[in-house]
């Protein structure tokens, strides 16, 4: 009661309370959309160009209409590659608007159905027989709904998928943006010129060839531990190259130590004992239906093929030759898996086979079913005598061998595909009508002959594997020790200090990483990858992270890393500091040392002196264009080149700092520039390769001029 009596005494102490407890909600709402993307209706903002905004709903419904299909994969990728399409759709519109382009119905209309459809129609609506060329059919038949208005109906006949409007709609978006995108490209290419004065350079880069002498010190001969390199030397480098290294982004530099998950012996003997047990039954099935069974039963694999001693492995073709057929081989190890192997039958495989075949295309249910009751039928009239193969083929085949009674002729064992092949070569007798079904269609097949020239035997071979991979109690222990010493080494310092007193350990240093980033070193793009970026940019220059990560093996599909991270280095936007990137320019820096003191040591020496010196070669090159990238016993060395062609005959040059070594030239025969002839061509090749920069760098260009906002990072 007391304590009610004080408040209401002071009750404008009450009212100033609840007004900083609102103003706190209202700060934390703030603070918390500020974090989501933005301020009140704009936390579902995934960015914006040039002030417009791309929106988080309608970016995920693209993503889904797009990429439902697709279990699995590179789901950062996905969204990189989507994110890019939406900041050049912005991009492309606002161009084409302020140079007046459109796309009409008509056109869209073109793009989508007609004679040269869009190469997004022609991607997503490709002809499975006819690569590279639309599926004129399936687009006419959507062609036909739409414009009949029967799209709804289409829908719930299964006909289109249920998507099919927000999908079609997209993809439109998607051909309008392509297509101003080719004309805004078309614009700048036609743009392109050469004056004279280039085209005249141009000439001259071509056609004069040159002769020169060459030796070259390569910056091998001078120990790495021979130089010392000081701050100053990485502060000038930098400095001299910033823009080489200047960044537009803030970025991370991230250290991290991997435990490796390794089977075990007592995991290897465990997976090995596991096949065992199956030899038994697996040598008791004395059929072929009940050797694929049992195969089937394990996940193992059954060919029908009859492989040769040289389609073998080693441990195979050793091996199965002398092993009784319906005996098993193995287990053996090969490639992390335990195999083995039972040999089902022997024979002798002809080195070429002739046949002939009627072919009855099929791409539907209804299609396979009237193909099969045709192919059934002329069998029957073959076997039956009433009429012959050659007869048939001829009425009924499809192909170009109708016209030749459906002959082949002969081919050697992988000319006809898998199924075709695995037919004739390694079960069809001649004289004897099969039927076999390929990608092509459905078959009529008789083999007409056989040729044995080199008789190899072949061996047909029924298979069943064991991965051999860490048992969970191998994985917890790995594990253990991963959060032990995630849990004892606090701090980058600690946990490199640890890691160099662990031989079985070591300490990786990534280059810097921008906050979308989801490939992390050698580990990779995955998401747990993604969540190391996102935690750095989180995370206090010198933190380890709490959390240990796991990466799993991509073929087997079991935990096999387990990562602990450290931030080494928060980058701001600009040339990085000398700190932050020394391990990456370390190498050139070395060079640029190595150099000087090579310099030093054969300056006023002549090119003999120095060949005697360090032992190396005076070497001469002929026929070299001042535009050669690479040239014999060189390689790629631009500044050795353009020195070259600043000598004039007989004269000598300074050494040279190259990229492998330093070098000293001579010039022995520079012609003097010819009168330039066909410069229409050359201005025309210059224009051309102008023309085809502008496909890869104009809207790069446009991007970086661009008041691009990137959220993405809030939410993925």
């Amino acid at each position: 009661m007391a304590l009610i009596g004080q408040i209401r005494k002071n009750s404008w102490l009450l009212i100033v309370m609840i007004g900083i407890g609102l103003g706190g909600f209202i700060l934390m709402d703030f603070i918390s959309a500020k974090q989501r993307g933005g301020t009140g209706g704009g936390q579902f903002d995934l960015g914006k160009v040039d002030g417009q905004k791309i929106d988080r709903q309608e970016f995920e419904r693209a993503y889904s209409l797009l990429y439902s299909s697709s279990s699995g994969g590179d789901v950062n990728g996905r969204r990189t590659f989507l994110w890019n399409y939406f900041v050049e759709e912005v991009l492309v519109n606002k161009e084409a608007e302020d140079l007046g382009l459109g796309i009409s119905d008509a056109e869209l209309n073109d793009l989508e159905f007609g004679t040269n459809p869009s190469r997004i129609i022609v991607s997503r609506f490709s002809n499975p027989n006819a690569p590279g060329q639309v599926d004129r059919q399936q687009l006419n038949n959507i062609k036909q709904i739409i414009e009949e208005d029967r799209i709804d109906q289409a829908i719930q006949q299964g006909q289109l998928s249920q998507q099919f409007v927000p999908y079609w709609r997209h993809q439109r978006d998607e051909i309008r943006k392509d297509r101003l995108q080719s004309k805004i490209n078309a614009l700048v290419q036609k743009a392109m010129y050469a004056p004279g004065w280039m085209a005249q350079m141009g000439y001259t880069e071509q056609s004069q060839l040159v002769d020169f002498s060459f030796v070259k010190v390569p910056y091998d001969e001078v120990d790495p531990s021979e130089v010392s390199l000081s701050d100053a030397d990485y502060e000038a480098y930098l400095q001299e190259n910033a823009e080489l290294y200047k960044e537009k982004e803030e970025s991370r530099v991230i250290s991290f130590v991997t435990f490796d998950v390794e089977p075990t012996e007592a995991d290897i003997d465990t997976c090995r004992a596991q096949l065992e047990r199956l030899i038994a039954g697996f040598e008791a099935a004395e059929t072929a239906a009940k050797d694929s069974a049992y195969v089937q039963r394990y996940g193992g694999l059954i060919d029908e093929v009859y492989f040769t001693e040289s389609e073998l492995s080693q441990i195979l073709k050793d091996t199965v030759f002398q092993v009784p057929v319906g005996k098993v081989f193995g287990p053996y190890e090969d490639s992390g898996v335990f195999t083995m192997a039972k040999i089902r039958d022997r024979k002798m495989i002809p080195d070429s086979v002739k046949s002939r075949h009627i072919l009855r295309p099929v791409n539907t249910i209804e299609e396979f079913t009237a193909a099969q009751n045709t192919i059934d039928s002329l069998k029957n009239l073959i076997e039956n005598g009433t009429n012959t193969f050659e007869e048939l083929a001829a009425a009924f085949g499809t192909d170009g061998t109708s016209t030749k009674g459906g002959d082949l002729g002969y081919v050697g064992t992988g000319a006809m595909v898998k199924p075709f092949n695995d037919l004739i070569f390694y079960k069809a007798d001649e004289g004897q009508l099969y039927t076999v079904i390929t990608q092509f269609g459905l078959h009529l097949v008789e083999v007409t002959g056989k040729k044995f020239i080199n008789n190899k035997e072949g061996v047909q071979l029924a298979f069943i594997s064991e991965d051999i991979v860490p048992s969970e109690e191998t994985r917890n222990e790995v594990y253990e020790k991963a959060t032990a010493f995630v849990g004892q080494n606090r701090s980058i310092e600690a946990m490199e200090a640890a890691a160099a007193e662990n031989p079985a350990l070591s300490v990786e240093t990534t280059l810097p990483l921008k906050k979308n980033d989801y490939a992390v070193g050698s580990l990779g793009a995955t998401d747990d990858a993604r969540e190391m970026v996102k935690w750095g940019f989180s995370a206090k220059k010198g933190a380890v992270s709490n959390v240990v990560y796991t990466f799993k093996d991509q073929r087997f599909f079991y935990d096999n890393k387990y990562v602990a991270v450290a931030l080494k280095a928060v980058q701001k936007p600009g040339v990085p500091s000398v700190e932050n990137i020394k391990d990456e320019i370390q190498p050139m820096v070395l060079d640029e040392k190595r150099a000087e003191m090579i310099m030093s040591q054969i300056q006023g020496m002549d090119m003999d002196a120095v060949a005697a010196k360090y032992s190396v070669p005076v070497d001469s090159v002929s026929g070299v264009s001042f535009k050669s990238l690479n040239v014999t016993g060189m390689g790629n060395e631009p500044k050795v080149v353009a020195t070259a062609f600043g000598l004039e005959n007989g004269q000598i040059s300074s050494p040279v700092q190259g990229n492998t070594g330093v070098y000293i030239v001579k010039m022995n025969n520079k012609p003097a520039p010819t009168t330039p002839t066909a410069l229409l061509q050359v201005r025309q090749s210059i224009q051309r390769t102008d023309s085809g920069n502008v496909l890869s760098s104009l809207f790069e260009s446009m991007k970086d001029k661009a008041d691009i906002n990137d959220n993405r990072a809030t939410f993925y």
